[in-house]
């Protein structure tokens, strides 16, 4: 493999990674009353 397959398959996985974490992120604030029990353990770790 060359660097340039390495190097596109980085920015591939970083870039689902980004989505995916900013795709649960606008989820929990829209639907933010639902898991009311799970926001409170999260903050408890901020």
């Amino acid at each position: 493999m060359t660097n340039g397959v390495l190097r596109v398959c980085v920015w591939v996985l970083a870039s689902l990674a980004l989505s995916g974490n900013l795709l649960v992120i606008l989820w929990r604030l829209v639907y933010s009353s639902d898991n009311q029990v799970r926001s409170e353990k999260v903050k408890e770790w901020y």
